[in-house]
């Protein structure tokens, strides 16, 4: 760990973990690696699908979001953003062009806008409002939005499309959806598909069209009902469903939910056993039988993947 020291152009070496300015968080989603060992590693949810893939997402057919409006405060501000990028529509993206899909990969800005797009999700998905019924996360849109880049990849395409399952949002932010599917629209095609001479192809395309879609959003409602609910601080639950882990769980929370399982049945059979068998035997025509009120206790063999800890 570095430290400044008197001289703020030196830094010094410090071995105190509470001398430091940064703060690691995710600790339970995180990996132990060996040294040298490659890889991206954060929070997977909040990560760009590329760059969770580690490579450009797949290729599918295109309809480019038209290049909005300036919202006119910012367009009287930064007039040379709106000389940059004029308001157009695009012809649609049916094929990539030769020799793209031979090209290297990068980690540009818009991948840290994606990552914007997933938090802004997260909170609109989870945003439970004070004083009004409880509307549980819907688990298909949740299991989703925790799951491998391609089932992100299928959310994006469904939240660009306008085709969300009820109770994706709770009912009373639900004209946040408006603005949640404009901003999937513009991230459904990954530039690495485009040509370089194409306007949309510029590393601050997604950036000037986030912006304008948020800023155009809030002017329009900031005097609606909405926008001035009080949020819960604890998250909307999510409806339970038996499943396995989570796909976008690491190898050791499987190991651990694994080992938990085998502890929970080895205790389970430790504490019973003795007990199982004077009960099991009873004298009856004869007969061995269980008794009904003395049936063998069920053992919950499934986990719980709709909670996760690190995002409460």
């Amino acid at each position: 760990m570095l430290r400044s020291g008197k001289d703020s152009r030196k830094t010094e070496r410090s071995d105190n973990p509470h001398e430091t300015s940064a703060l690691l968080i995710d600790f339970n989603h995180a990996e132990v690696l060996e040294s040298g060992t490659e890889g991206r590693r954060g929070t997977a949810v909040f990560i760009a699908r590329a760059v969770q893939l580690g490579r450009a997402v797949q290729f599918t057919p295109w309809f480019p979001h038209p290049t909005p409006a300036s919202p006119v405060p910012y367009a009287d501000n930064y007039p040379e953003r709106l000389e940059k990028f004029k308001p157009q529509e695009f012809d649609p993206v049916a094929k990539p062009p030769a020799g793209n899909d031979t090209r290297d990969w990068t980690h540009e800005l818009d991948h840290d806008v994606e990552s914007v797009f997933w938090l802004m999700f997260y909170w609109a998905l989870s945003a439970r409002p004070k004083e009004h019924p409880n509307e549980p996360i819907n688990p298909a849109t949740w299991n989703s939005l925790i799951g491998e880049a391609r089932e992100r990849e299928i959310l994006i395409h469904g939240l660009s499309a306008g085709l969300t399952p009820t109770g994706t949002v709770h009912s009373a932010f639900s004209p946040l959806m408006d603005l949640i599917s404009s901003l999937a629209g513009v991230l459904r095609l990954d530039r690495h598909w485009l040509k370089d001479s194409d306007p949309i192809n510029d590393p601050e395309y997604i950036v000037e069209v986030f912006q304008r879609l948020v800023l155009q959003f809030i002017l329009d409602n900031r005097s609606k009902a909405f926008m001035e609910i009080e949020v819960h601080p604890k998250r909307r639950e999510i409806t339970k469903t038996p499943q396995t882990m989570g796909l976008s769980s690491t190898t050791s929370q499987r190991a651990n939910s694994e080992n938990a399982k085998k502890r929970t049945r080895h205790e389970v059979d430790d504490d019973d056993s003795n007990e199982r068998d004077l009960k099991r035997q009873t004298p009856e025509a004869g007969q061995n039988h269980v008794e009904e009120d003395e049936a063998l206790p069920d053992v919950d063999d499934t986990v719980d993947d709709t909670k996760e800890d690190w995002l409460l």
